[in-house]
């Protein structure tokens, strides 16, 4: 049911107390990251980890970037984390899951986020 999902898809500390705090890319550990295939109450706390808004500059810039990934399934750090976050966001705001397929696409990209930060951090 719709109403038991919203309150974990919610945004800002004024809508939910365990609100997670802000990772720069720089501090983000492998231990940060869900596994691909996690359910989405923790992929979405994740993905409100990152502002896509504020990394892109504008909510078209970050729609731009997501749609990007979303094709290619591929990007820098910050892109990955943009569609992510933008992912939360469009789904927050139809007050709806992510379907399979992009479901399918969060499992890659978080798979490209672990990959990536494995390889820059020598695990």
């Amino acid at each position: 049911m719709i109403s038991d999902v919203r309150p974990h898809l919610s945004y800002g500390p004024q809508m939910n107390a365990d609100y997670p705090k802000k990772i720069m890319n720089r501090e983000l550990m492998l231990a940060d990251v869900p596994e691909p295939g996690s359910g989405w109450n923790s992929i979405s706390r994740f993905s409100l980890s990152f502002d896509g808004y504020e990394y892109a500059g504008s909510f078209e810039a970050c729609a731009d970037i997501a749609y990007r990934v979303k094709i290619t399934k591929d990007g820098s750090l910050s892109d990955l984390r943009t569609f992510l976050f933008f992912m939360q966001r469009s789904c927050n705001h139809v007050g709806s899951l992510p379907d399979s397929d992009d479901m399918q696409i969060v499992s890659l990209v978080l798979e490209k986020i672990i990959n990536r930060l494995s390889s820059v951090r020598g695990v």
